[in-house]
């Protein structure tokens, strides 16, 4: 039995790095439903029992090197593991993690991960000393395939999709009961609202602006959905009370649920204005026309990839702005639909791609 283990920033209720989570099992399980798979994770009992595979807790040192050193290959994302604008911590655990792995002579690959930005000198001097010596390299977007090659990577960076994209859909069933339970069935057409704390939150006051100017003209429902909670609920609470739309117009989903469902959860909804970057991944998997805010190069970078731009971004949100850029993105969404099927289903190709290589990678080791 072939044996693989995950690290990435899973454990911390983060829908959009659990629903990475959550497609690549599912998409490794496709080529060997009995393999192996242990995560490294912050919250080990929980993953484990919500994924159905090993978990152990990733800041358990004898532990995380009891398990590498059993495991056939060592999958190293997806998500924004190499970034160090809010801390230098994170990119040294993974790079020392990689490093560990190397020294036990375990197959590494670094998976579907959106790179930068990285402003740290340290950071930059260690990437490509420890990138260099992986076994496979890819990457969620071109812009960072071009920050490992200017940080001097050496080793081929191919240029794949987020997982996310290959995530399996819950039933209309299920995402029905999700409703019903949280009382959000509305007679409305519905625009949702992912937000999450950024900085000096500025920007909530004005989106809050913005969402009462949408609610009068089109009389919308709207509904925010939190992704990572308990924080993006405080913030998406914060923007609530700020509107003057009634109270009957505004919701949020206060449950935390499995990422699937919160997927699915994002077909109900017509238009989604979204901050978080798995928001708008969230939004395109079911082809519902979005308008992007960007708080890092990473939203812009993928609202690219759609052959979308951002409608600002949180340092320097116009109310007038985005009230125009949504009402825009409203008149054209069936366009915008059939737009989003088309490169959705191109980046769900690239991102079949990562599973490829890694599965090749596992089954070229010698036993």
């Amino acid at each position: 039995m072939k044996k693989i283990a995950l690290v990435g920033y899973y454990g911390f209720d983060n829908a959009g790095d659990e629903a990475i989570l959550a497609a690549i099992i599912a998409s490794l399980k496709e080529y060997e439903a009995n393999l192996e798979i242990t995560v490294l994770s912050a919250n080990p009992d929980k993953t484990a029992k919500e994924y159905g595979v090993k978990a152990i807790n990733r800041f358990q040192l004898n532990a995380v090197i009891e398990t590498l050193r059993d495991v056939d290959l060592f999958l190293v994302g997806g998500g924004s593991l190499l970034q160090d604008v809010t801390s230098q911590k994170s990119i040294l655990y993974y790079l020392g993690l990689i490093y560990l792995a190397q020294r036990i002579a375990v197959p590494v690959i670094f998976y579907a991960q959106g790179v930068g930005p990285i402003i740290r000198r340290l950071s930059r001097f260690l990437i490509p000393r420890v990138l260099n010596n992986l076994n496979a390299i890819t990457v969620r977007d071109q812009q960072s395939k071009e920050l490992l090659l200017g940080l001097g990577v050496k080793e081929e960076v191919r240029v794949t999709a987020d997982p996310v994209f290959t995530l399996p859909l819950p039933s209309d069933n299920e995402i029905k009961r999700i409703i019903d339970n949280e009382n959000l069935e509305s007679n409305k057409e519905v625009i949702g609202v992912s937000v999450r704390h950024w900085q000096d939150n500025h920007y909530l006051a004005t989106l809050a602006t913005a969402l009462d100017q949408i609610n009068e003209e089109l009389g919308m429902q709207i509904l925010f959905l939190p992704l990572h909670h308990p924080e993006d609920l405080a913030a998406s609470q914060k923007v609530m009370a700020q509107m003057e739309t009634a109270k009957a117009d505004k919701q949020v989903l206060a449950g935390n649920y499995h990422p699937q469902q919160i997927v699915g959860l994002f077909k109900e909804v017509d238009l989604l204005i979204g901050v978080r970057l798995h928001s708008l991944i969230f939004a395109a998997i079911n082809h519902t026309p979005l308008v992007g805010i960007s708080y890092d190069p990473k939203v812009d970078s993928f609202l690219a990839r759609l052959g979308l731009k951002a409608a600002g971004k949180t340092d320097d949100l116009d109310a007038s702005n985005l009230h125009k850029r949504v009402l825009k993105a409203w008149k054209k969404r069936e366009q915008l639909e059939q737009h989003l099927k088309v490169r959705v289903n191109e980046l769900e190709q690239l991102a079949k791609e990562n599973t490829e290589i890694a599965w090749r990678l596992l089954t070229n080791r010698s036993d």
